[in-house]
């Protein structure tokens, strides 16, 4: 039986020793300035040290605005953020500078808060791209405007867009993928693709708006036209 008191003592021992009442820990729980200020220091202090914040990997959502391409990520995002700051008193108090934080952690935790963990609210990244213009709609009928129906972002781009006449009669700026299925709306080209009518084609048909990174948008038309159409296929 005395052994085994003695084991039973050993991990108390040990215990009692990870609670030192030594500057550090007076520092922190002390009442020489008052119990609420040492109340203050453990809930407010401690809480903050001792708390780790995971940040999520930032969804991304498209907006459409401007003449320049931008995107904005939030510098939290993807990081997982430790605390660092040491109160001033526990600068003074918890030497050497070296052990410092690991002494205060520690008097923490003998106070009642304990290191925890936290995830924040997954931020989000815009990606700003900026507004299509449809320039000198092309009529398929007359031939005007052959060439010149383009489509403007005010930025440069890798992609070659044109002007065409969607299935409602506004802009829209394609690129130029020759003639695709027939179709009377968007929904009969499924997704990714757009109907657009009075083409070179000779009938309304659907075109991809995924080609050069999905950026197909609805486009501002600058000029009147009863019919547009992309540039014909070179002979």
């Amino acid at each position: 039986m005395k052994t085994l008191s003695l084991l039973i003592a050993i991990p108390a021992l040990v215990s009692a020793a990870k609670c030192n009442a030594d500057n550090c820990a007076r520092a922190l729980t002390g009442t020489v300035d008052g119990p609420a200020r040492a109340s203050s220091r453990i809930n407010t202090d401690c809480s903050s040290f001792q708390l780790t914040t995971v940040y999520p990997a930032a969804t991304t959502i498209t907006t459409t605005s401007g003449s320049v391409f931008t995107t904005i990520v939030p510098d939290t995002a993807g990081l997982t953020i430790a605390p660092s700051y040491l109160p001033s008193y526990a600068n003074a108090a918890c030497t050497p500078s070296g052990i410092a934080s690991a002494r205060f952690a520690s008097a923490c935790s003998c106070a009642g808060v304990s290191a925890a963990t936290t995830t924040a609210a997954t931020p989000t990244a815009t990606v700003v791209v900026p507004v299509f213009t449809c320039n000198n709609p092309l009529n398929a009928n007359t031939g005007a405007n052959i060439g010149t129906n383009t489509c403007s972002r005010g930025a440069s781009d890798a992609c070659t867009y044109y002007c065409d006449q969607d299935i409602s009669g506004g802009g829209v700026c394609v690129q130029n993928a020759g003639c695709g299925p027939s179709c009377s709306s968007d929904s009969d080209c499924g997704s990714g693709n757009v109907c657009v009518t009075n083409t070179f084609c000779g009938y309304s048909n659907c075109v991809s708006a995924s080609a050069c990174g999905g950026q197909r948008r609805r486009g501002l038309q600058k000029k009147s036209a009863d019919l547009t159409n992309n540039i014909p296929p070179s002979s």
